[in-house]
């Protein structure tokens, strides 16, 4: 690094003697403090100040370059964007302070329910954020995570008193919620930024969560489909996005019936149908074979994180009922966490 070009670029060139006769190197700049620079005769409060942000921005890096490397872990999870409904006319109407508190209030109460089911708020929108399920912990049920935060985050900000008699926010919010793919981690190693979520799932998230009404929760149809045997919700739509070249249809969620939750997986399976599995059926069929011919066998299945694999039940009329005694087990995959998901 050329120091001299350095303190030219920025004006400053009337110290290069100074840094010169003091050994100031390219490695030493970055150590720098404003002691060191009044000892080196940088008498101007103004100098110090801008050689030590030129210093800092030395330090965190270029924006591009060589160094930018978007690294991080794909992952399957669902989207929650909450957003304080009408924050402008609000913050005039309140003024600053009381704008500032409001917020912090929102987000106090919106993210402690985040936290109760699992999720985690990696990004704030001004007057919003967005929280994720599924990531940075894996989670199956990240989408049933996520709606029970979205009802009890409106409940928590509906103005009315709950059974414990305890007054409530009166915070007008929209929710939009979006389940697919996305790349979860930090920028580049050269960013001091925080970790995130990149792609397009939490784009839509975002869009459809700008077309809810106040008060409503908005699901996508990816997301409805995952959640459909458990939540209650009507079709609202076509729904115009900004950047979609197609509408999309949404769900105004209502409602979740818990005790159909519980039996989510067993009911999906009734309704999957089986695809393109003949060779693993084939393998499971031979290993069923044995078992009739009197020889104990195990089989272990492995799938995708966070991606429920297509139960294992052959189709309708594919295979009769094996005749030996057997037990059937339906499959049910819950997070290990802390998190209780019954509603309280």
């Amino acid at each position: 690094m050329d120091i001299a070009a350095w303190l030219q670029g920025l004006g400053l060139s009337r110290y290069e003697q100074a840094f010169r006769e003091n050994d100031v190197d390219a490695t030493v700049l970055p150590e720098l403090t404003a002691d060191d620079l009044s000892a080196l005769g940088v008498r101007s409060v103004g100098h110090r100040r801008k050689l030590l942000a030129a210093i800092a921005a030395l330090q965190v890096g270029p924006i591009s370059g060589p160094h930018l490397a978007l690294t991080g872990e794909m992952k399957q999870v669902t989207v929650l964007f909450c957003d304080i409904v009408g924050s402008t006319p609000l913050a005039e109407r309140l003024g600053a302070e009381a704008m500032r508190d409001l917020v912090s209030s929102f987000l106090a109460t919106s993210l402690a329910e985040v936290d109760r089911y699992g999720g985690a708020a990696p990004q704030f929108t001004g007057n919003g954020f967005m929280a994720l399920f599924g990531a940075p912990v894996t989670q199956e049920d990240h989408v049933q995570r996520a709606l029970l935060a979205a009802l009890a985050i409106q409940r928590a900000l509906g103005g009315a008193p709950d059974i414990s008699g305890r007054d409530k926010l009166d915070v007008p919010v929209r929710i939009g919620i979006h389940t697919g793919p996305v790349v979860f981690g930090p920028i580049g190693d050269q960013l001091r930024m925080d970790y995130t979520a990149i792609g397009d799932t939490a784009n839509v998230a975002a869009r459809i969560q700008q077309a809810a009404e106040p008060a409503t929760i908005l699901l996508s149809n990816t997301t409805y489909v995952l959640a459909q045997s458990y939540a209650r919700a009507e079709p609202v739509g076509p729904l115009v996005l900004k950047g979609k070249a197609e509408p999309i249809t949404a769900y105004r969620l209502l409602d979740i019936s818990q005790a159909r939750a519980a039996l989510r997986p067993s009911t999906a399976a009734s309704r999957t149908t089986f695809v393109d599995r003949q060779g693993d059926m084939a393998i499971l069929n031979n290993f069923l074979r044995q078992v009739e011919g009197g020889h104990r066998q195990a089989v272990g299945i492995v799938g995708v994180a966070a991606q429920t694999p297509a139960p294992m039940e052959a189709p309708q009329g594919s295979r009769p009922a094996p005749r030996v005694r057997h037990a059937r087990i339906r499959k049910a995959c819950f997070s290990s966490e802390r998190h209780d998901l019954r509603d309280n």
